[in-house]
This record gives structure tokens, C-alpha cells and sequence, in this order.
């Protein structure tokens, strides 16, 4: 019995599900994850539609936990697994920028002793503090498996060519060199920088107004299919707006500038070794938005500490000479010496012709009444008497 889940794939992208297991192109690839190394899935496919496989797409599943159950309705069937499976499009260059900087060497090297020096590389994953016995036993299986799928991503031609992005090159007799170069990964980080942050084509659109006054900002004439793209990346703004930065309303058009080249350094940061996040981080200045959020912060500090009544009462003390004195602080003193509403209404009640607390729970008499029963030839009747109290024997 076949299996149905629902994945969501880039448009033009077919997986075919009776495609062989020999087939390379719907081979999974266990790879480690360029920020944490922990072993993810990744699938090649061509973009282009050529036989050649030029493209990789990073696989995540979104399940809930195993106490909870969920269903998919597809047309007129049931599909039991109610996880969702996303296929979203990856620049390899990320990899190779992630496995470089992992690498101690610096050397040039020919591209097939460069890559065997990261496949045969053991990556320490981030971001677990601990790991159990059974992981550290599982480690060596772990690293074999990525070892062989390392092979076969670099393999790939495009892997190849991006990797002359990053990387200086020399020619040595019919052979190209490789060697990592800091410089040139920073120049295509900040490009990538920079075209997320386009107003044109970037992912959070066209700058907002500058002025409180100004309803529009004057946007240009003619949209492109690229710009219309980045007008769509709502939530992205949404992100911004909840950290009072980024909504353009009265802010000047460095701050927001400055504002989204920071969110964008973290976007890039999920898919970016730490230290090549805090390198990328301090090539950008944010002088102007630095100000702005100390400004912002230094408010709502002073509002949520701001005590109107308390400041008012000791302004007025020390304007009286002592600190109790005061017209504002009697007037104070008497307020809180009022009982609620309630007891207020209470006191005006008409208690008239009412017995007080003290008859109600008063003392009960002393005397005891004691029933005696004598013998009545009439009627028989029970007759009540008075017990006196015993007299005192006197003593001889």
C-alpha cells in the first residue's frame, strides 16, 4: 500500500515518483548543514531541464509532535501522514563556503585534492550541548555517510564553477588551483547583501515614507517582474514592524537602509558558518540605527519607570520643605484613609430599632433550666422548676 505526503516544490520542478533508485537525480544527499554541520537532506534536480544536474534543494519537514495526529484531505482520499514537506532552492555556494572555512589549509590545491580534503574532513556539528552515548557511538557511521555524498556534490559541475566565487585560482601547467580566499567570500556575501536589500528586487520592497506627513514615497513608474517579486515578502516587514524598525513612518531612508541590511545579514546567518556571520556583520556600519533603537530604548525605559504619582508627591515635598508636607500629600493621606465604596455606603445605612452585634453573640444566662417530672393524678402534667443553687454545709 502506497504512501501519499505532501510536499511543495519550486514551479518547474517535476519528482517523479517511479524514477529507479539508481537514478541521480532522485538521490537524497546527506550532507552536513552549512551552520550547524548537522546531517541534512538535500536533493539535485536540474532548473534548467538538461539532463545535467546544475540546481540543489534543501529538504525539511514540518511534523507535529507524536502525541498529536493530523491528516491531509486529498481530493477523495486520506492521507494518514499530516506532515508537510518543503523542497526550497539552495545557492551550493553556501556549502562550499561553510566547508572551506572548516578546513585548516590554505594552500592551493587542484579542485579533486580539495574536495577529498572535505569529504575525508570530520564536522563538528553546532549547537548541541550534549550528546548522548548513543550519538558519539553513532558518530563514525555519520561521518562515512556524508563522506560518500560529499563525493557526489562535488561531482556536480555547478559546485565547481561557484566555487571560483570564493576562492583565488592560479593555472599550473593544464590544471586549475584553488585556495580559499576571506576577501573574495565577504565581496559575494555583501552582494548577496545587497540584493536582498534592493528597493527594486529586493525582499522587502520599495523604502517607506520619510516624512509623518507624506502618504506616498514616490516609487518609480515602471515595475518589473523582479520588483513585484519583492513587493510580496510581506512577513518580512511584519518581522521588522514588531522590533519598531523598518515601517519607514517618520524614519529616514539611512536607518531603514541600515535597518534592513541588518535583518538581511540574518537571513543569510541560518545558512552561514558563525564566524563568517560575525565577519559579515562587522564589514557594515549601523551608526544611524544604533542611535535610533538607544533613543527608542531609552524612551520606553523611562515610560515603564516613570511614576506620576510618587514623582509628583516628593516634587511637591521638597517644594514644602518636609517630606510629608503638602497640600497634594494631605489630600493624599485623607483618600487613602476612605474606606472602598462600598463601606462608605454602609455607613450611612439608618440602623434604628436594630440590636447590635453584642445582644445577638452576648453572654448566654447563667441560669439553667432544669425539667423535673412529678407524679400528677390529674393530668400528669411535666412541671418546670427553677434549680436553686445548693446550699453551703456550714462546718463545726
Amino acid at each position: 500500500m502506497e504512501r501519499k505526503h505532501v510536499c511543495i516544490l519550486p514551479k518547474g520542478v517535476q519528482l517523479e515518483a517511479g524514477d529507479p533508485p539508481s537514478s541521480t537525480g532522485s538521490r537524497f544527499l546527506r550532507l552536513p548543514h552549512p551552520r550547524t554541520h548537522h546531517p541534512t537532506l538535500f536533493l539535485p534536480y536540474s532548473w534548467t531541464g538538461s539532463p545535467t544536474l546544475d540546481g540543489l534543494l534543501e529538504v525539511q519537514k514540518i511534523e507535529l509532535d507524536a502525541d498529536k495526529q493530523r491528516c491531509w484531505f486529498i481530493e477523495e482520499e486520506v492521507a494518514s501522514d499530516g506532515s508537510l514537506t518543503l523542497f526550497s532552492p539552495i545557492d551550493p555556494t553556501y556549502l562550499a563556503i561553510s566547508y572551506l572555512s572548516a578546513l585548516p589549509s590554505s594552500r592551493f590545491q587542484s579542485y579533486a585534492d580539495l574536495w577529498e580534503s572535505i569529504a575525508q574532513h570530520r564536522f563538528e556539528v553546532h549547537g548541541l550541548k550534549e550528546r548522548t552515548k548513543k550519538d558519539e557511538e553513532g558518530r563514525e557511521d555519520e561521518g562515512a555517510d556524508c563522506k560518500e555524498d560529499l563525493e557526489r556534490l562535488g561531482a556536480m559541475e555547478v559546485v565547481q564553477e561557484r566555487l571560483k566565487a570564493v576562492c583565488e585560482t592560479q593555472e599550473h601547467e593544464s590544471s586549475t588551483l584553488y585556495r580559499v580566499s576571506q576577501p573574495l567570500i565577504l565581496a559575494y556575501l555583501r552582494s548577496k547583501i545587497d540584493a536582498l536589500v534592493d528597493p527594486s528586487s529586493g525582499i522587502f520592497g520599495p523604502l517607506e515614507a520619510t516624512e509623518p506627513g507624506e502618504e506616498v514615497k514616490p516609487k518609480v513608474e515602471e515595475r518589473g517582474e523582479a520588483q513585484l517579486e519583492g513587493v510580496n515578502f510581506q512577513t518580512v516587514r511584519r518581522g521588522m514592524a514588531k522590533e519598531d524598525v523598518g515601517s519607514g513612518l517618520g524614519l529616514s531612508e539611512q536607518i531603514q537602509t541600515e535597518s534592513r541590511q541588518k535583518y538581511a545579514i540574518g537571513v543569510l546567518g541560518n545558512y552561514l558558518p558563525p564566524s563568517v556571520t560575525m565577519t559579515l556583520l562587522a564589514s557594515y556600519c549601523f551608526s544611524a540605527l544604533e542611535a535610533h533603537l538607544s533613543t527608542t530604548t531609552n524612551s520606553s525605559v523611562l515610560n515603564s519607570t516613570y511614576l506620576p504619582g510618587r514623582g509628583a508627591a516628593k516634587l511637591e515635598a521638597s517644594f514644602s520643605g518636609e517630606l510629608g508636607g503638602g497640600a497634594a500629600a494631605k489630600k493624599r493621606k485623607a483618600e487613602q484613609s476612605k474606606g472602598s465604596r462600598g463601606v462608605e455606603a454602609l455607613k450611612k445605612v439608618n440602623t434604628k430599632g436594630m440590636k447590635s452585634l453584642k445582644d445577638l453573640f452576648g453572654k448566654q444566662s447563667q441560669r439553667v433550666m432544669k425539667v423535673v417530672e412529678e407524679p400528677s393524678a390529674d393530668d400528669g402534667v411535666e412541671a418546670v422548676e427553677e434549680e436553686k443553687p445548693a446550699k453551703k454545709k456550714r462546718k463545726v
